[in-house]
């Protein structure tokens, strides 16, 4: 009979990892001292929200999802950047098969590998686990007119939480740009602990 009771467990998550966050708001991540010194005169954008959990009939725990964006108030103010952007995705463990930790590293790593050799990808030691900085580039030409656009990513795993802060510019981000956002990521990663 204790057998039936141990398997039920088992079954029902009681042996799995559930990892150390259940609900994670993207915009109380960042630090508000820094923000300031990543856009100029920062207003919150209306883009960000959180999902609610994905479960069948509305019942129980699922992933959550959560985006915090912020915009410079001046249009076309864009030093040191255009805005900048925290995104965070909670995975949750998925009984009795894998813990949250182990769903939330499996989908990290599909992060890192889905950075591809333009984007200059590499390793940030000491931030967090696994973490790593990107700069994605896009170009749109109309015409006669071009725009760069420019997003640096500093992307990060803590137990089952995944965290991307991005920023985006319109000129080539410096090294000291790249440097000064991994650095507020450290900060968040930090606050996570």
């Amino acid at each position: 009979m204790s057998g039936c009771g141990v398997t039920a467990a088992w079954w029902f998550g009681a042996f799995t990892d559930h990892g150390r966050f259940h609900r994670v708001d993207a915009c109380p991540l960042m630090p508000p001292d820094t923000l300031r010194h990543l856009v100029w005169d920062p207003v919150p954008d209306r883009d960000g929200e959180s999902h609610p959990p994905r479960t069948l009939l509305g019942l129980g725990g699922g992933d959550l999802t959560a985006v915090c964006k912020w915009s410079s108030l001046i249009a076309g103010r864009d030093a040191p950047f255009r805005t900048v952007r925290v995104y965070a995705e909670t995975r949750t463990a998925d009984p009795p098969y894998q813990g949250a930790t182990q769903r939330a590293r499996e989908l990290f790593a599909t992060w890192r590998r889905g950075a591809g050799p333009q984007s200059g990808a590499r390793d940030e030691p000491g931030l967090a686990e696994e973490g790593f900085s990107l700069v994605d580039h896009m170009s749109i030409q109309i015409v006669f007119a071009r725009t760069d656009i420019y997003d640096i990513h500093a992307k990060f795993r803590t137990s089952n939480l995944m965290v991307d802060l991005s920023a985006r510019t319109h000129t080539r981000p410096s090294a000291e740009l790249r440097a000064q956002l991994v650095a507020t990521a450290r900060q968040i990663a930090d606050r996570l602990r």
